[in-house]
């Protein structure tokens, strides 16, 4: 069987041969098992950044009741992957054992739980890059505008949608460009058929004063409890974006002789809510929200963005934020901090108004 053919599931922290090419001999010059071996133990791993690539693990020399491992490299080489895609490969599960630590280390590299959740996701199989499996073709969907095809990184996994970067500037004016999040949807289109879209319909355009009162972040996180689309959850995340938001906290007193401004003697520290699993920081978005609360809290109104930053850094080790925990909650895992944060923006700046007077010639 061709290595391209094996399928990256089979490559990427797996072991098999592929026979000794000539001209890499001289590559491994420096390994004296090279001279008698007539095939290459290797295994791959998937970089985030390059795709595909092969290690080589072993020389070995086939036999008839199998393979004679001659030397294990205490350094894996690396190989060109695809100088090797046409190659004949051959599974060696039976030797698998011998290089289980190493194989597992591979087969994680640089990958988080959600990544390699989608790399076990077949219905994309025909969107994915033959060298890199997180690239995949989506179709990029605007009203007046024709379908255009473009590559998406993946980022990320939602219960309805994949997170992902794009990676090509779109030849039409989408209104997203390379290096931006989006978020797309899997479509099937027949039995076996599948495509990913994206809808970059612009979403609705709002002010500082439609957000200020907290109900639109209200209003959607009730959405999305209703209907747990696509749509409604990209709504939630493109309000917090935008949100100010209410931050319960204590005060903390500085005992430091040396400090000169009040923020230097008295810092305000960030509540922390905990259930019998985790530890969340909790942001209102409303003081009404908070009900449940000591009266004696205390409170600082500040971006949902600079939430996003004191979780990030809290000596805690959070699941996430919880918005509105004790009346309709809704928690944004930590996973997804990064996707928020270079969410577009959708507030568009009032202009000022101009006197009456002074328009007037």
């Amino acid at each position: 069987m061709k290595l391209r053919d094996l399928g990256f599931r089979k490559i990427a922290g797996r072991l098999f041969l592929l026979s000794v090419k000539e001209k890499y001999r001289a590559l491994f010059s420096a390994h004296p098992g090279i001279e008698s071996a007539d095939c290459l133990l290797v295994s791959g791993l998937i970089r985030r950044e390059e795709g595909l690539g092969l290690k080589v693990l072993a020389f070995g020399k086939k036999k008839e009741d199998g393979v004679e491992i001659i030397e294990k490299l205490d350094e894996p080489l690396d190989l060109p992957v695809r100088d090797f895609l046409g190659e004949e490969a051959e599974p060696l599960a039976e030797k698998e054992e011998e290089f289980r630590e190493l194989l597992e280390t591979l087969r994680r590299y640089e990958a988080d739980e959600e990544i390699l959740r989608t790399r076990e996701m077949e219905f994309l199989d025909s969107a994915r890059d033959e060298i890199h499996p997180d690239l995949v073709k989506v179709t990029l969907l605007r009203d007046g505008l024709l379908p255009e095809e473009s590559q998406v990184r993946i980022e990320g996994l939602e219960p309805s949608m994949i997170i992902g970067v794009l990676m090509k500037e779109p030849e039409q004016n989408f209104g997203y460009h390379a290096g931006e999040t989006v978020a797309f949807f899997v479509q099937k289109l027949q039995e076996d058929e599948y495509r990913c879209v994206c809808n970059m319909n612009p979403s609705r355009k709002l002010t500082r004063k439609d957000l200020e009162d907290g109900r639109l972040l209200k209003e959607a996180i009730a959405g999305f409890d209703q209907d747990h689309t696509n749509d409604s959850f990209i709504e939630i995340l493109e309000c917090l974006r935008d949100s100010e938001i209410w931050i319960p906290c204590h005060m903390m007193v500085s005992e430091d002789a040396g400090a000169k401004s009040m923020s230097e003697v008295v810092r305000m520290v960030p509540e922390i809510l905990r259930n019998h699993e985790h530890a969340f920081l909790p942001v209102f978005s409303s003081k009404q929200e908070m009900k449940d609360f000591p009266e004696n809290i205390s409170i600082v109104q500040d971006s949902f963005l600079h939430a996003v930053t004191l979780a990030e850094n809290s000596d805690e080790d959070l699941f996430g934020i919880v918005v509105n925990a004790f009346t309709e909650p809704f928690v944004l895992e930590k996973e997804l901090f990064d996707t928020v944060l270079r969410l577009k923006s959708r507030v568009i700046e009032e202009e000022p108004e101009t006197p009456a007077d002074s328009r007037q010639s």
